[in-house]
């Protein structure tokens, strides 16, 4: 980009330079070059200024512009602080096509600028043109409108996992839209699996925090919904707190302690796990005896030969090792070097606290009205394919009527209490040597 000598002279002056001063350097040099202002230097002088003139040459210069040249305009409408550019904004988005009208509409302050009906006429096309996507929220939330709460509420049900939802959700939390959260959670079915996963991202907010703790609470509500809940008080500091303060108070339903306690035994801070080992009952062994904290099992020392005789019995029905055993939970091959004692041992005793990616549990119900149960290991457009253990099961998707994601672990629950506490020190010993050959 080459400048001449005067050109490099009133970007210097009409940038830093002109701090203090901005609408008398701006004009001066406005009234210098007057309709010829449009030219490379000039966009960038523009741009560069921070004088209420130059507001009004931003919108002219992004109508001129392609949508691959606009974005640095529009930042610089974000240093700009006289109310005269929301009418600027207004214009543009009123008066342009395509990404144009969006990026208007997204720095607007719209609780400042009374909406038009022209205006009006665009938000309601962009809406329509970004529906289901991440613009919608964020266009959503700028404009308060609350008319649109039931569409957010549904893109975070359908995609509680992605950005979308996440921030949706987010939104209804700013709104205090807490009673569609409690219209969801009465139906006791997979959109209120999506909630809560939606919701989790958010246990730092004190809404999120109250909507998880009425849900565990509430023992009229699913079981399972109810334990993912739990999970989702697992890293925030101030949730782990909260919950460590129901369990003191023995508040929490016996249905949902395992999930609580393992939400302590996987905490970070060494006080959450010690005080909830207090509180809960950790997972009986074969003795039928309360097992100690993971932290005291980690210490123990155990045999790795008889480990393996354990692993043997209870683990390769599911796991596959250096080949042996059935692919059907992750491989155990070289798990050593990906798993610490302690890691092993919640893993063991909480599976559904840490759900690898790949293995999650799915119940597919078909147009017969049977139903099928496992972990989706292909699909394609026309097919998917299903693994439970050794079997597999080949569905026809037009088959389908309804996908649910399973919010526990496809591993066998309380596995520990096959096993005596030794056992289980002896399992994890061996677990730990398996590792990739040097």
């Amino acid at each position: 980009m080459q400048y001449d000598g005067k050109d490099r002279w009133y970007l210097e002056a009409l940038g830093i330079g002109a701090q203090g001063n901005e609408d008398a350097y701006f004009n001066a040099w406005k009234t210098q070059v007057g309709n010829g202002w449009n030219t490379l230097a000039g966009r960038q002088i523009v741009w560069r200024s921070r004088s209420k003139a130059a507001v009004p040459l931003l919108g002219a210069i992004i109508k001129s512009v392609s949508e691959q040249e606009m974005l640095p305009y529009f930042r610089a409408f974000d240093f700009h602080t006289d109310a005269s550019k929301q009418q600027v904004l207004a214009q543009i988005a009123t008066q342009s096509q395509g990404e144009k009208v969006l990026y208007a509409l997204k720095h607007m302050d719209a609780t400042t600028f009374k909406i038009t009906p022209a205006l009006q006429v665009a938000l309601d096309k962009t809406l329509n043109k970004y529906k289901g996507k991440l613009e919608f929220v964020e266009i959503a939330s700028a404009f308060k409108l609350q008319n649109k709460a039931s569409d957010l509420l549904s893109l975070s049900i359908t995609y509680p996992d992605s950005a979308v939802g996440k921030e949706a959700v987010k939104v209804l939390l700013d709104w205090n839209k807490i009673d569609l959260f409690t219209k969801t959670f009465a139906k006791n079915n997979e959109e209120s699996t999506g909630l809560v996963k939606a919701l989790w991202a958010h246990m730092y907010n004190d809404k999120a925090l109250e909507v998880m703790e009425n849900l565990v609470l509430d023992t009229s509500k699913n079981k399972e919904l109810r334990q993912l809940a739990v999970r989702t008080f697992a890293g925030p500091w101030n949730a782990e707190d909260r919950l460590l303060a129901l369990a003191a108070d023995k508040k929490i339903p016996t249905d949902v302690q395992m999930a609580a306690a393992g939400v302590f035994q996987t905490a970070w801070r060494a006080n959450i796990r010690e005080d909830g080992a207090k509180y809960l009952e950790l997972p009986g062994s074969k003795a039928g005896m309360a097992l100690p904290s993971i932290s005291i099992l980690a210490d123990k020392s155990g045999d790795a030969s008889k480990g393996k005789e354990i692993c043997n019995t209870l683990c390769i029905n599911c796991h596959a090792i250096n080949g042996e055993g059935i692919n059907f939970g992750p491989d155990l091959s070289e798990i050593g070097d990906k798993l610490s004692k302690e890691a092993l041992y919640a893993s063991i005793l909480y599976p559904s606290q840490g759900i690898s990616f790949g293995y999650e549990a799915y119940k597919i119900q078909l147009k017969d009205g049977s139903s099928a149960f496992g972990r989706i290991i292909s699909e394609t457009n026309d097919k998917l394919e299903l693994q439970f253990m050794h079997q597999h099961q080949i569905i026809n998707k037009s088959d389908i009527t309804s996908r649910t994601q399973v919010p526990t672990s496809l591993m066998t629950e309380n596995l520990q209490a096959a096993m005596t506490e030794q056992e289980l020190v002896d399992l994890v010993t061996y677990l730990g040597t398996l590792r990739k050959e040097q």
